[in-house]
């Protein structure tokens, strides 16, 4: 692969990882939306292997507040773990991007 071909991989790659990382952050209101409404029916879920509802061991209220830390802390978690990896992504490509640029304008 020549040095152009590479410049020209690393500026596309680059693109695409910026609209990644567009993309994500317009998602941010419906994961929002998904951590506000779910915690209100994930009581009556039943759990796995026959085990009953969150509903038939605690309060329905107490239920909720529980699915809401969860679902809120595994969605924050989730996100900034995405939104680093693309960020790291991004600095790479740029490095690429620069280091060719400089081989080719020699």
């Amino acid at each position: 692969m020549t040095i152009k071909e590479k410049h020209e991989q690393a500026v596309i790659e680059y693109n695409d990882c910026s609209k990644e990382i567009i993309k994500l952050k317009k998602k941010i209101p419906f994961f929002i939306g998904v951590v506000l409404v779910l915690p209100f029916f994930h009581p009556y879920i039943p759990g796995r292997w026959g085990r009953p509802p969150l509903i038939e061991r605690m309060e329905y209220h107490e239920a909720v507040i529980f699915g809401f830390i969860v679902m809120s802390i595994t969605l924050s978690i989730f996100y900034s773990w995405k939104m680093d990896k693309l960020k790291k992504k991004l600095r790479e490509l740029k490095l690429t991007k620069h280091l060719t640029e400089n081989k080719l304008n020699k």
